[in-house]
């Protein structure tokens, strides 16, 4: 397998990148290729913060994947995202809380073998409204809410509560 990540910072708040990842399926008989390839970008401008991916994984030889686990999996998975936040304390407060909206496109049958039926519920987007509470920078507490659709109309909303820690 390869790995490869490569960012560029065009200035010290803003950074655009791409990432690889190339290799086979495990824990199969057959051979298949996996390969997943992301391009993402991120910036600050003052208490703005954007966040922009856009992803592709394919696979391989799919058909013969299907007839050893029996199993339809797609050839093609896409997904893209952008969200925006506003830190209501810059300037303020050590303290960070940042209010920020995403508009997500996932679809992981965007091409799936011959004899393999797309599923209209993956093919999704998910609008979400939340926040998030950095007291420290390492530090964050999130609550969202996200508006789903799909093309099967089975979609569901959520609520969703979380806590990071990078170290």
């Amino acid at each position: 397998a390869f790995v490869g990540r490569f960012d560029y910072n065009i200035k010290s708040n803003i950074e655009i990148g791409v990432s690889v990842y190339t290799g086979k399926l495990n824990d199969t008989a057959s051979d298949v290729a996996h390969n997943v390839y992301d391009l993402h970008f991120k910036a600050q401008f003052g208490a703005l913060y954007t966040r922009a991916l856009m992803t592709e994984l394919s696979l391989s030889n799919t058909e013969d994947l299907k007839a050893e686990k029996a199993i339809d999996i797609a050839e093609k998975m896409t997904g893209a995202y952008v969200e925006l936040g506003y830190d209501v304390m810059h300037g303020k407060s050590e303290l960070k809380v940042i209010p920020f909206v995403r508009q997500e496109f996932i679809n992981t049958q965007a091409s799936v073998a011959s004899g393999v039926s797309k599923n209209d519920k993956y093919d999704e987007t998910h609008q979400t409204l939340g926040v998030v509470v950095k007291p420290l920078e390492n530090l964050s507490f999130k609550a969202d809410y996200t508006v789903s659709t799909n093309a099967a109309e089975s979609a569901s909303n959520s609520w969703n509560l979380g806590v990071g820690w990078n170290f």
